[in-house]
């Protein structure tokens, strides 16, 4: 980071460290923390609505007609369970014939998604839809959907979150839960220290 911010006139990173430990890499460069649960007196900070992201996400899902749908997650330091909960709660809401059954954990990687909608679609092989933690778990759930034989949109529906260019590459393209890192980099030019709140936008492919 100190090489990094002789470099650049502001730094926007997703950093869990409490500001005590960040003073000596950082110095006088403008920091932006995304996502981060502690709150900061020195830096700036931009707090991920994750819980409407995915209440975003799982609506769409149910317009769509979709009543069995699964949730891969995985662990999150700043937003602990709020995939879950949010989760349930929306399927409550609608009456859904799931329960906390329909969610697996699994690690933040292509590796970790494949592995759990593997064991989400072997519980649970009547499922239409999952919504994964980020893009790049649904990039390895996409890859076990291909091993598995189930044709994603036609079989089964995959949402993704973060909004990474990489999911306009694949076969079929995937849906993701935008969210504006764009916004996030301008930040620093707006204001150098408070809080905001970041929004995600459904961008179905």
């Amino acid at each position: 980071m100190p090489s990094l911010g002789r470099q650049v006139d502001a730094l926007v990173g997703y950093i869990s460290q409490p500001d005590a430990q960040l003073e000596p890499y950082v110095g006088t460069v403008p920091l932006v923390l995304a996502d981060r649960g502690l709150d900061s007196s020195r830096h700036a900070l931009v707090h991920i609505d994750t819980a409407t992201g995915i209440r975003a996400g799982l609506e769409h899902l149910v317009g769509l007609g979709h009543r069995r749908i699964g949730l891969i997650d995985c662990e999150c330091v700043t937003a602990p369970m709020v995939r879950h909960r949010t989760f349930l709660e929306v399927v409550g809401e609608h009456a859904l014939p799931v329960d906390e059954g329909w969610t697996v954990m699994g690690e933040q990687s292509q590796a970790g998604g494949a592995a759990a909608f593997e064991a989400l679609y072997a519980a649970h092989p009547d499922l239409t839809a999952v919504v994964a933690f980020n893009d790049l778990v649904a990039l390895g759930a996409l890859r076990a959907t291909r091993r598995l034989g189930v044709r994603v949109q036609d079989d089964c529906a995959l949402v993704g979150y973060d909004g990474l260019s990489v999911v306009d590459l694949v076969d079929p393209p995937s849906t993701t839960l935008h969210l504006d890192k764009r916004r996030l980099g301008n930040w620093p030019s707006t204001k150098s220290t408070g809080s905001s709140r970041a929004n995600c936008r459904l961008r179905s492919s």
